[in-house]
């Protein structure tokens, strides 16, 4: 996401709760900068994600059912 302009990244030595309320603060004096991540987060967006996830998931247990079935 980071590198898509949708989100920033505090690396784990760099994170504290200084640092993170800094960034929160960062970001809610500057809505212009929100609206930027939320556009880009949105052109990530696969709304059908889970749908498309099962469908692959059955069709693979459909070949695998149909590559026992051969074996048989």
């Amino acid at each position: 996401m980071t590198r898509a302009g949708a989100g920033r990244l505090i690396s784990e030595v760099e994170l504290t709760a200084e640092r993170l309320t800094g960034e929160i603060f960062l970001l809610l004096d500057q809505p212009q900068e929100i609206e930027k991540l939320s556009t880009a987060a949105r052109r990530l967006a696969r709304p059908c994600a889970a749908r498309d996830i099962v469908n692959l998931i059955e069709e693979a247990t459909k070949i695998q059912g149909n590559l026992q079935r051969a074996s048989a």
